[in-house]
């Protein structure tokens, strides 16, 4: 995208453009962003302030640095490839088909398959479900039987996991599966930066 399509954007664009531009580059000015973006540098600063709230990078004198890849929270993750992951989610939910079981894991491509079931033109289909944000989106769809198996709740991902949810996952089928990852291996498959929760008995 070249420096004059990218002037006049608004303000969650011109934030997510700012994010990619440190994956690619590992650190900005505010000069720079605000040449770039045709802003006030103040306008940059703010810009900035709010992404280190929210985890998304380090501020520093003059500029940003890009943050460790970790397992970042949904607002920040929501803030990146938003337009792949509007393509992943349109190529998603043009295969549901009416009665069948989908299972959407947590995650913000995820979060915008369901906002695409939102609009799909069904009458019944069953969609199974560990992340509390997703189910908010389909709570009041009515062709949309929501199943929510419990667990512990990630607050980074608003998602439930644990033995309880896995337990539950394991007596349940589904027609599709669309799944978030962080990582693919040839050899491990794929992959999650968090750690198995393990769950305290009596006496611990």
């Amino acid at each position: 995208m070249s420096q004059v399509s990218e002037r006049g954007l608004l303000v969650g664009e011109r934030r997510r453009r700012i994010c990619e531009l440190l994956r690619a580059e590992g650190r900005v000015t505010v000069e720079s962003l605000a040449a770039r973006f045709g802003t006030s540098q103040v306008t940059i600063r703010a810009d900035l302030s709010t992404l280190e709230s929210n985890g998304a990078l380090t501020r520093t004198h003059g500029g940003a640095l890009n943050v460790p890849d970790v397992d970042q929270p949904l607002n920040v993750k929501q803030l990146q490839h938003h337009a792949e992951k509007l393509r992943i989610a349109a190529a998603a939910a043009a295969l549901i088909r009416d009665g069948e079981t989908i299972i959407l894991d947590s995650g913000t491509t995820t979060a915008e398959i369901a906002r695409r079931i939102r609009a799909l033109d069904l009458k019944s289909i069953n969609v199974i479900t560990n992340a509390l944000n997703i189910a908010a989106l389909l709570i009041d769809v009515p062709s949309v039987r929501l199943i929510v198996p419990g667990g512990i709740l990630r607050r980074e991902s608003n998602s439930l996991s644990g033995p309880m949810a896995e337990a539950v996952l394991g007596t349940l089928q589904a027609n599709r599966l669309y799944l978030g990852a962080d990582g693919v291996d040839p050899r491990i498959g794929v992959m999650t930066p968090q750690p198995r929760h393990f769950e305290a008995g009596p006496g611990r």
